[in-house]
């Protein structure tokens, strides 16, 4: 049962772990430098196989730090450029 001391330290466990993904990745858009509603984007367009809202943002963040730690290229985008446009995948 999530106590709320429990809810407080995920909480702050999660943000340790996006601050250092985006301290790996970069924190700002690769394409336009927005540093607002960041997300991370798989280069060579990969997907997990699942819907992201399936998996918890923790778990994302995890799978993230492991792809990076195993060589899979990864950019920072903001939402805009990172919510399916296919133009914008060719930008390394």
């Amino acid at each position: 049962m999530w106590t709320p001391a429990k809810r407080v330290a995920r909480k702050r466990r999660l943000v340790r772990k996006k601050a250092q993904l985006f301290a790996l990745l970069g924190d700002s858009c690769a394409i336009c430098g927005s540093t607002q509603e960041l997300s991370v984007d798989h280069i060579d367009g990969r997907e997990w196989g699942v819907a992201a809202r399936e998996v918890s943002q923790e778990t994302r963040i995890n799978l993230y730090l492991l792809e990076a730690a195993n060589g899979v290229r990864l950019r920072t985008l903001c939402k805009k450029h990172n919510s399916g446009y296919r133009a914008y995948r060719s930008v390394a």
